[in-house]
């Protein structure tokens, strides 16, 4: 089994967000010997939140490769809390899951999932059938010239994956649904994501990210958080 951790975000508005946030990332795959890589960027199109769709062109160029293991996509607001989680034991018994995350909170359905903190599995048939026809459902647009503004022309890149996956009710059950308890919300005792709220500024909001990878790293040396200049 390999595992690699992938963080992505544009080179401007996001990069320092991620700058922060990777410190955790990269602790983590230091202390449990996972595989680390980042792209910092555009995949495709010509506007900062074009790299949303960093993604998919990612695990798609994995699939292209002949990658089989699993891999743990964190969003730039997303970081690691528990530094030391035994990752290997968690995924030892799940190879039978394409996929695993957790709830958006909007509905029940099992497609439903807040793709900002996800483990997909690149050694399970259909995770690969998903990750190819996501990025064949990307493909189809020129994003420079398509996608003008945040889900105003085309999906964005989470409601592709949910159309996607909802014209598969019979793989329901390769799909597993974690609590909000491990992952994916601001108190996740694994992975933690600190989503944009109304009223809350991008500013507020990196100054707390900062604060709480300040304390999930407290005790970890070899870490600077020390922010690249603008």
């Amino acid at each position: 089994m390999e595992i690699t951790l992938f963080q992505t975000s544009d080179p401007f508005s996001y990069y320092k967000m991620l700058h922060i946030t990777s410190e955790t990332a990269r602790a983590f795959c230091r202390n449990r010997q996972v595989k680390y890589e980042a792209f910092i960027g555009l995949r495709r199109g010509n506007q900062n939140w074009h790299s949303t769709y960093n993604r998919v062109v990612y695990l798609a160029d994995r699939v292209r490769e002949g990658y089989d293991g699993w891999i743990l996509h964190l969003d730039a607001d997303a970081y690691v809390n528990d530094v030391n989680f035994d990752i290997w034991t968690y995924l030892a018994d799940k190879g039978g899951y394409a996929m695993i995350g957790a709830p958006s909170g909007a509905t029940e359905h099992f497609w439903d999932m807040n793709i900002g903190i996800m483990f997909f599995n690149l050694g399970h048939p259909f995770m690969i059938e998903m990750a190819r026809d996501w990025f064949a459902y990307l493909d189809r647009f020129d994003l420079a010239r398509d996608a003008t503004g945040w889900s105003e022309s085309i999906s964005d890149d989470q409601a592709m994956f949910h159309e996607l996956l909802m014209r598969h009710p019979d793989r329901a059950g390769e799909v597993l649904l974690e609590s909000w308890d491990f992952m994916n919300a601001p108190r996740s005792s694994f992975v933690r994501q600190m989503m944009r709220f109304p009223g809350v500024s991008f500013e507020e909001r990196l100054a707390n990210i900062e604060a709480r990878v300040a304390e999930s790293l407290s005790g970890v040396t070899g870490v600077s958080l020390v922010p690249p200049e603008a």
